[in-house]
């Protein structure tokens, strides 16, 4: 019975465990380059110290939350123009972003617009915006 009940304690930690680490090996914060139905705008994501996620882009925010390795949440635009993204996203919805690959470089966004729902069949994807510069060129070298 002791035996049993060490077993179950210590799968237990492992499991609870298991839910801190996977929150920090998707690290979401920083710069992503995204493009939604031919519109190019940088997001930045933070984390609050409470867990959850904001993040800002051209005229909007994100207000989000980790679940699962995702990050969803709702978006707000300040700035509605008629453009195609405008006329398609609204004002505010929902947005989900499914990270793509385990070096986390790369997500599939996925939006639904205030009143609708269905996901748009438009994807809202980024990549990561990595800070390196181009090696330079040493002289004497060609």
């Amino acid at each position: 019975m002791k035996n049993s009940i060490k077993i179950l304690t210590t799968l237990g930690i492992l499991f609870f465990m298991s839910f801190s680490i996977q929150a920090q090996i998707h690290d979401w914060t920083g710069k992503w380059e995204t493009t939604l139905l031919g519109n190019n705008w940088e997001v930045n994501i933070t984390k609050k110290s409470d867990g959850s996620y904001t993040g800002t882009f051209p005229n909007g925010t994100l207000v989000g939350k980790y679940q699962y390795g995702d990050i969803i949440g709702t978006y707000t635009r300040t700035n509605v123009k008629m453009d195609k993204t405008g006329m398609k996203m609204g004002k505010s919805g929902a947005f989900r972003f499914v990270m793509v690959n385990s070096q986390q470089q790369a997500f599939e966004g996925y939006y639904m617009p205030l009143g609708r729902d269905d996901w748009q069949a438009e994807n809202w994807n980024g990549k990561r915006v990595t800070n390196r510069r181009p090696l330079s060129k040493k002289k004497g070298l060609k």
